[in-house]
């Protein structure tokens, strides 16, 4: 998938990926940005990010990632994370994630029968 970032003293491993994501900036609960960019690096506490715009360090950041992985090999998935912005510069935006949660979408996820579902996955 992607390579261990070496020599690293963080906290969390980060991975070296490449995804494009969404996201909304927000200032006093209020979204004042949106845009669209590519992860440079991710960890379980937080990621790298590319995107057009300067942001000012400690803004709120909703970011939804396209996933690389299909869950059950037919279902799509991203990945959201709230956080806020430590750092922009001229390697990117970082962000410090408070939450993230996977999230199903596109035509396969949700299904009106769930036994057509489970025959589905059978066939597959």
């Amino acid at each position: 998938m992607g390579a261990t970032i070496q020599g690293d003293r963080r906290n969390h491993a980060r991975y070296e990926l490449d995804l494009p994501l969404d996201y909304e900036l927000s200032v006093k609960g209020r979204v004042v940005e949106r845009g669209w960019g590519r992860t440079v690096n991710l960890s379980s506490g937080g990621m790298l990010i590319e995107i057009a715009s300067r942001v000012a360090e400690g803004t709120s950041i909703d970011l939804r990632v396209e996933w690389p992985v299909l869950l059950g090999g037919i279902c799509p998935m991203h990945v959201r994370v709230r956080g806020s912005v430590v750092r922009t510069g001229e390697g990117g935006t970082a962000i410090r994630a408070r939450r993230y949660e996977f999230r199903t979408h596109g035509a396969r996820s949700f299904h009106a029968d769930p036994f057509d579902f489970v025959h589905t996955l059978a066939q597959a």
